[in-house]
């Protein structure tokens, strides 16, 4: 599959803020990927959820089977994963993928 990994955008080329949900675009072409943030809910989190956030659409890009057309639960299991591994590398200990679910939800209300 080396062929097809190449075709993985290889990062995120811009990052957009709307009134919709927070979702990434990409095409499987190799290039960057678009990041689609909900201005509203973005600017209510945290510095360390709204990372959480940025990485775990990273790890949609990472871990995402080539050629997908919409996330599968198990897709969604893996960019937190993702994530969660990317905030402890940067120094955020959370507890689990479940802790930044429930830091999410209160910080948006």
């Amino acid at each position: 599959m080396p062929f097809f990994s190449s075709l993985r955008p290889q990062g995120i080329s811009r990052i957009e803020f709307t009134d919709s949900l927070t979702h990434i675009k990409f095409k499987w072409d190799g290039k960057g990927a678009v990041l689609h943030f909900n201005r509203n809910e973005f600017e209510r989190l945290s510095p360390e959820v709204r990372y959480f956030v940025i990485m775990h659409e990273v790890g949609h890009l990472k871990t995402m089977t080539v050629f997908s057309k919409k996330a599968t639960l198990e897709d969604e299991e893996k960019a937190d994963n993702y994530a969660l591994q990317a905030c402890l590398k940067a120094g955020m200990n959370f507890k689990s993928v479940q802790e930044v679910r429930q830091l999410y939800a209160n910080q948006i209300k």
